[in-house]
């Protein structure tokens, strides 16, 4: 008996359930095979893409470019051309310490848009400063995605503010003649919003 080797090429699979190959075998007297056999391949040659990255704290709560005092959830849109088996987020913490978390999607939805959600454990290490997200997708063939990349930051710390009267009354004095005291407010946290200061005069708002 005389083994023999074959090779085809099998071009792209167009659905997820894939493609069949089906072998009939005749030799060179004429007989032939009695059953045929059958194998099924699901060829995948395309990469997914990520269209967009996103945090949000609540589901109607876009923060993305502003200061915020929690962990978000980290939000992946993304299509394929047959399935997305999954998506790694690699986070670079403000102290420079990388970690990767990957989240399995196991979705078939052929060229459709995807949504992805990961959010971080509650009880995850939250530091003030700049976080990277890098996301890279994966379909069910081991094909990668281009990475994508957002920056957010986290402000745990409350604003501290020095006050000092800069003109119109000394310091500690307590009754003055004068119509118009300068009282100056030094700001000691970098993230201080000017727009969001509230100055009352006995509950009475005199400056927002």
């Amino acid at each position: 008996v005389t083994e023999q080797t074959f090779k085809i090429s099998v071009p792209e699979s167009l659905s997820l359930s894939g493609t069949n190959i089906r072998f009939v075998a005749t030799d060179q007297a004429g007989n032939k095979q009695k059953k045929d056999k059958m194998v099924t391949v699901c060829v995948d040659k395309g990469s997914p893409v990520i269209n967009a990255v996103s945090v949000y704290i609540n589901e109607d709560e876009d923060v993305n470019g502003q200061k915020i005092t929690k962990h978000p959830t980290i939000n992946v849109k993304l299509t394929d051309n047959l399935s997305i088996d999954r998506v790694d987020f690699v986070i670079t913490y403000p102290n420079g310490t990388t970690v990767t978390k990957s989240k399995q999607a196991s979705i078939n939805a052929p060229n459709q848009e995807v949504s992805v959600d990961y959010r971080l454990p509650n009880d995850e290490n939250l530091e003030d400063g700049e976080y990277t997200i890098k996301a890279i997708a994966y379909d069910k063939s081991g094909r990668a995605s281009y990475p994508k990349y957002l920056e957010y930051d986290v402000d745990t710390k409350d604003p501290i503010f020095k006050v000092s009267v800069e003109a119109g009354a000394k310091p500690g004095q307590k009754y003055v003649s004068s119509s118009v005291v300068r009282v100056l407010l030094k700001a000691e946290d970098d993230n201080v919003d000017p727009a969001k200061l509230v100055v009352t005069d006995n509950g009475e708002v005199i400056h927002d």
